[in-house]
Order: C-alpha cells, then structure tokens, then sequence
C-alpha cells in the first residue's frame, strides 16, 4: 500500500550493480520497496481469486522489492486458535506474541481509560482513521530498514521534484567537515517550526500538514505529513512506536491524543 525509497548512503558504487532507475542528478543512489500488509500480497491464497496483490505484482515487475509487513501490533487480541493457526499465517506467532492496541494501558493517572470509555473503542476509531485506516501505520516499517543509513517513506501520491542530497549531507553530518559548520539547507518557515539545532544529530525530517487542521487558528495543532519521511532507521524506535502502540494512551475525550499531547487533527490516530 506504500512506497517506501531507500537509500544506499555509499558514494562509492558500481552502477551496474544498481537499477536503471532513481538518482538522477542527485549522488545518492537508491533502491526501492514497496511495503505491503500480507493479507494483501498476491503470495496470499485468500487473494487468488479477486484483485488483491495486482498492484503488488506491477511494481515488482518494475524492479521494486516486495517487503512483507504485518501490523506492528494487532488491532485487537489475538487467542490462540488452531483455527486461526491453520491459515498458515507466516505472522502469526508473531503477532500473537506482540500484544495489542491498548493493552497495557494504566488504569489510573490522567493517561488512564475513562471507566464509561469501551476498551475496544480506540482500536475501533484506528480502524477506520483517514484513508487507509490502521494500515497508515505500516509506514513505520521504514524505521526497520537498518540495511541503509538512511530511509524514505512516500507515499504514491508524493511528488519529489529536486534531489534531497542537502539534506541527506546533513542528516549523516557530512555537511561540514569540523563538525561546526552551520548547513545552507533551506527549511520551510510554517507556523509550527522551530529552528533546527544542527549541532545535534538529525535522527528524522518531516514536513507539517497544515491541511489536517480542524478549526484554523495560530493555536490550533497540526500533524505530521504521513506522506513523507526522512529517517535514520533504528529497531529500537521501531520498538518505542509498538510500545505506544500497547499503551494505548490515547485521550479521545476531550480530544487531546496520543500522551494527551499529540492529536486534535484530522488523522491524528494514524499517520495519514
């Protein structure tokens, strides 16, 4: 359902051994993946008879790699069930070990369900949260891609017009060579940004989406543009993301979000 660009962090390259396509212009070359739900692979039994993996199947003809990714966590529980084990599920140990949304939520302190909240009410608004719902956050999955140095989630819908080698330079600190230099690395001056401190390392970039806002005003919060993301993958933020997950501390009334502090927007559950 994603795209998901990697790129390989080498100026040093053959670039026989590489894909026609991608990096033009740019000195970075890349391969790219396509991460995909498997319920939704054309590998999957259950999809031999409609259309679902066709989509799949085009973009590994077009040289994409194909990555399998379950959930981070499941929605809701999963019991053990021969029934269930006998769809031979490549995921499902897995995912049966992971836990689910919300179950490890404290029952007191402000982060707590309220007592007249449904336990399932959150895994029942995440969904069907904005598009794509709880599959918005298969793109997570790009923090996992510890092969490269750096990773680059967009979506299809996402246009890149210009190479990104500035800020490729700046986040693996190769804009200056005494390390003090301050980068000529032109950042967009929405109402929410905050001037980057490039003596620290950059472990992610990240646009804004000002068009998620509720109720326009200079207060009003805004999320994070899920079509677009720029990290330096890691297991353990990957992690960090399934153990939010498991909490579950969403607050939904009032709608203050994820820690109480992170939501208000359109798509604020998911990463839309």
């Amino acid at each position: 359902r994603e795209q998901t660009t990697n790129h390989n962090l080498s100026n040093n390259f053959n670039p026989k051994s590489w894909p026609n396509y991608g990096g033009n212009g740019g000195r970075y070359r890349y391969r790219a993946y396509v991460i995909l739900n498997p319920d939704a692979s054309p590998k999957n039994e259950a999809n031999k008879d409609n259309n679902s993996g066709d989509c799949a199947k085009i973009l590994e003809n077009m040289g994409y790699t194909v990555l399998h990714r379950p959930p981070l966590v499941p929605l809701y529980e999963i019991p053990p069930s021969n029934e269930l084990a006998a769809t031979n599920n490549t995921y499902y140990d897995e995912l049966q070990k992971s836990g689910y949304v919300g179950e490890q939520r404290s029952i007191y302190g402000p982060l707590s369900r309220p007592h007249d909240e449904r336990p399932d009410l959150l895994s029942y608004n995440m969904l069907n949260d904005g598009c794509c719902g709880y599959d918005e956050l298969l793109k997570l999955h790009v923090y996992g891609m510890v092969e490269h140095g750096l990773a680059v989630h967009l979506d299809f819908d996402s246009l890149l017009l210009r190479p990104m080698d500035d800020l490729f330079d700046v986040m693996l600190g190769k804009h200056s060579s005494d390390g003090k230099s301050v980068p000529n690395l032109p950042i967009a001056k929405g109402p929410k940004t905050k001037k980057p401190d490039f003596s620290k390392p950059i472990h992610a970039a990240f646009t804004r989406d000002y068009n998620s806002v509720k109720d326009p005003n200079p207060d009003a919060p805004v999320g994070i543009q899920g079509g677009f993301l720029v990290v330096k993958p890691s297991l353990e933020v990957l992690d960090r993301f399934k153990t939010i997950l498991r909490r579950g501390e969403f607050l939904l009334d009032p709608r203050k979000g994820w820690g109480g502090k992170f939501g208000g927007f359109e798509g604020d559950m998911t990463f839309q």
